[in-house]
């Protein structure tokens, strides 16, 4: 097994406008200089002893010698995997198949390599080597951190949107040590805040500004002279002590509860949040004015389960850090379950696994599929019978929820055109179903194989 290093991301919907796509090869081995492997409208050939121009070699004993093939079909215009009639299989988002349409996020595993389907163009641009403390080899992470360090350098106020264990503050530990600033990086997690504290604990206070203020206190801002101020979970804030913030930032100056005059400070401030805080604007739940003042320079980190390139590294760095020496490996097939997750903690959650494996394997070795959570386990023999459930688009659909356009049409690609089957997968009539494809315009015919 080897590191993964791809250099392409998925950026958009759909196959069916351009056909010139790419392979990622996650994990396991392939016969290739990079781990991209370009689709265009050439069939490329995929097995253990593959001839021809355009081939992808796998030295690996599980892969037959013609295991299967990707072509491009013009009748539907998307690439197609189709089966040679290999002795393992080809495994579709967790599912065998014997020929079936690639889309976007797809995850494919042949013989013990890994693969997701990405709609950028194989030539995407690069930007520098990712070192520590940062892990991982996606051009989704290696964007990010080249966003955060080109804003580091200036005074303005930096927002880092993400959801919850991305690495949130480790990105604001990165933009702080690349501004030059000679104060320390103060961080505090605004949801943990006492409500009736949170002003005294930013701004401080006086001696006897209320009951029990027996003391001064200096506050964050102060404490965080001439560096940076990190207000994790800023979207937890009260709205009170949003306009007090909005002040401090336009003034560069605070007024500690229960002084008379304000006091200048030199403090940059970093702010991250999991909310969608252009939603609570519209909800009146945080300040426009604050977040047009925190938005002036935005990093987003991506969640885990879009950047599945990071995940062995990441496995790989959590191992060394955790495993005292001991090395425990992923199976092909639990590396797939995992790629297939939806990681709702993240990069915490992954660490968190990393844990529970070692205690699994105490004397290292392989980890099956058998010891992953429950949660990532595939579904089961009814698994194949269901066709696409493991797929991208149905992971999208929220139970009892209509599927939207997008959602709609790729369900009918995955399914072939076979609106029978679909329904039965949605829980739905045939007749509700249909009455969707006519509202939007899809034609179940033409996703239906034709053998071209």
């Amino acid at each position: 097994m080897s590191e993964a290093s791809t250099t392409v991301e998925d950026c958009g919907p759909s196959l069916a406008e351009e056909p010139h796509h790419a392979l990622l090869l996650l994990y396991g081995r392939a016969d290739v200089s990079r781990r991209i492997i370009a689709l265009g409208t050439e069939s490329l050939h995929i097995g253990r002893a593959v001839d021809g121009e355009h081939r992808l070699r796998l030295p690996d004993p599980r892969a037959s010698r013609r295991h299967a093939e990707i072509h491009w079909s013009e009748v539907h215009r998307r690439h197609r995997v189709r089966d040679l009639g290999s002795r393992n299989g080809v495994i579709l988002n967790g599912t065998r198949v014997t020929r079936e349409f690639l889309s976007p996020g797809d995850v494919l595993r042949i013989g013990n390599a890994v693969f997701r389907i990405a709609a950028a163009p194989p030539d995407a641009p690069q930007v520098d080597t990712i070192e520590p403390p940062f892990v991982g080899e996606s051009q989704s992470l290696r964007l990010t951190i080249d966003r955060a360090l080109r804003v580091a350098a200036s005074d303005v106020p930096v927002l880092i949107l993400g959801p919850t264990g991305t690495g949130k503050e480790l990105l604001a530990e990165a933009i702080h040590r690349a501004s030059g600033r000679t104060g320390p990086l103060t961080a505090v997690n605004c949801a943990a805040l006492p409500t009736d504290l949170v002003e005294s604990e930013l701004f401080g206070h006086e001696k006897g500004a209320f009951s029990g203020a027996d003391s001064a206190r200096r506050g964050l801002f102060r404490a965080a002279q001439a560096g940076t101020l990190f207000l994790d979970e800023v979207g937890e804030l009260p709205v009170d002590i949003q306009a007090k913030l909005l002040r401090a930032l336009d003034t560069r100056s605070i007024r500690p509860v229960g002084a008379v005059a304000e006091a200048p400070v030199d403090v940059r401030v970093v702010a991250a949040t999991n909310r969608d805080l252009t939603a609570e604007v519209n909800g009146r739940g945080f300040r426009a004015d604050l977040y047009a003042r925190l938005a002036e320079s935005v990093v987003q980190v991506d969640p885990l389960r879009e950047r599945p390139e990071d995940l062995e590294p990441l496995w790989r760095h959590f191992v060394a850090e955790f495993g005292d020496g001991v090395t425990v490996e992923l199976s092909a097939a639990a590396f797939e379950a995992m790629a297939l997750h939806s990681w709702p903690y993240n990069v915490r959650e992954l660490r968190q696994l990393v844990r529970t494996a070692l205690l699994l394997k105490p004397d290292g070795g392989e980890l099956a599929v058998e010891d992953l959570p429950a949660a990532m386990r595939p579904a089961g023999p009814d698994t194949a019978a269901r066709g696409s459930a493991c797929s991208p688009a149905a992971r999208q659909l929220v139970p009892g929820e209509t599927p939207n356009r997008r959602q709609l049409r790729q369900l009918v690609e995955e399914f072939q055109g076979n609106v029978k089957k679909l329904a039965a997968f949605l829980g739905k009539d045939r007749k509700q179903v249909y009455r969707w494809l006519q509202r939007e315009k899809i034609d179940p015919d033409a996703y239906r194989l034709f053998g071209d």
